[in-house]
C-alpha cells in the first residue's frame, strides 16, 4: 500500500502454507470511486515471485511480479492482465489506448515510488 497509491485497503482473508490460493480483499479508489476486489495468489516464490488474480464487479485482474538479482540489483518486471465486463467491455474496445497509456502512466509512477522505497531503505 505504500506504493500502490490506488489501493485504499489490503485484507488477507485466510493464508495456506505455500501462500498460493490465499484468499485476500482489496478496495482500489479511482479518483474517489471505490472498487472491491476479491481474489487469490495463484504464485508465490520467496524473494523472486507473486502472482496475483482479483475480480470485482466491472473487471478483473491478473498480475505477476518477478524479480531477478542481477549482480546486487534487482530487477522487477510486473505483466498485468486486465478483463473488463459489461460495459467497460465495450468502453475498453472503443477507447483501449487510451486506457494503456493511462495505465502505463500510473505504472511508471508507482515505480518510481517503490524504487525511492526501497533505496531509503537500504
Amino acid at each position: 500500500m505504500q506504493w500502490l497509491t490506488h489501493l485504499a485497503e489490503y485484507e488477507r482473508l485466510d493464508e495456506t502454507d505455500d501462500k498460493v490460493g490465499t484468499r485476500v480483499r482489496q478496495v482500489w479508489n479511482d479518483k474517489g470511486h471505490q472498487t472491491e476486489l476479491r481474489g487469490h495468489i495463484t504464485t508465490y516464490a520467496p524473494h523472486s515471485q507473486l502472482g496475483i488474480r482479483l475480480a470485482g464487479d466491472r473487471f478483473s485482474v491478473e498480475v505477476d511480479y518477478i524479480l531477478r538479482d542481477l549482480d546486487g540489483r534487482t530487477k522487477l518486471t510486473q505483466i498485468t492482465r486486465f478483463r473488463y465486463t459489461g460495459l467497460l467491455r465495450w468502453i475498453g474496445l472503443v477507447a483501449g489506448r487510451s486506457l494503456r497509456k493511462s495505465y502505463l502512466g500510473e505504472l511508471k509512477r508507482h515505480l518510481a515510488t517503490l524504487a525511492k522505497l526501497c533505496q531509503s531503505q537500504s
